[in-house]
């Protein structure tokens, strides 16, 4: 376990800054149905294999439109398929934030519980017989285990 040197530091300008840009972003997006995690299992993923296939039936497809019932409408997996190239690039630096956003996150929640974990550890040394130590025992919660761990038999027990 070691300590992550990067700390990061924000001012109330940054804090404005990422709240007007996620305001935006929210806005933008306010129309996109959220699906739970039933509906994304239940439903076809066009994956990185599946693509090309797609691109190609697509385009085989609008060039055959004569030979396709009228029901049969092409043209909103066309749309879909023209907006995902247009989202892509900002998908992807979305990615790259929210991978940012959780190593910020985990790299500082790192460094917090390890100074806790060593004021703790000093507190147990230097804290007995003094105010500090019911501070230090306040602390031990955190180390309380739900399950005990079962006590050895005694001898002659089976």
């Amino acid at each position: 376990m070691h300590h992550v040197t990067h700390v990061l530091n924000l001012f109330e300008n940054d804090f404005a800054a990422i709240e007007q840009a996620l305001s935006t972003l929210e806005n933008v997006f306010s129309s996109i149905e959220e699906l739970t995690p039933e509906q994304r299992h239940d439903l076809v993923k066009m994956g990185d294999k599946s693509e090309p296939f797609c691109r190609q039936a697509l385009l085989v497809l609008a060039q055959n439109r004569s030979l396709l019932p009228p029901s049969f409408n092409i043209d909103d997996a066309i749309t879909d398929l023209a907006m995902i190239d247009k989202l892509r690039p900002y998908f992807a630096r979305i990615n790259r934030l929210q991978s940012k956003a959780d190593s910020a996150n985990i790299g500082m929640g790192n460094d917090i519980m390890l100074t806790c974990l060593d004021g703790y550890h000093l507190l147990k040394i230097v804290g007995k017989g003094s105010d500090l130590e019911s501070l230090r025992d306040s602390m031990a919660t955190r180390f309380n285990r739900r399950g005990k761990k079962k006590t050895p038999p005694t001898d002659g027990a089976a």
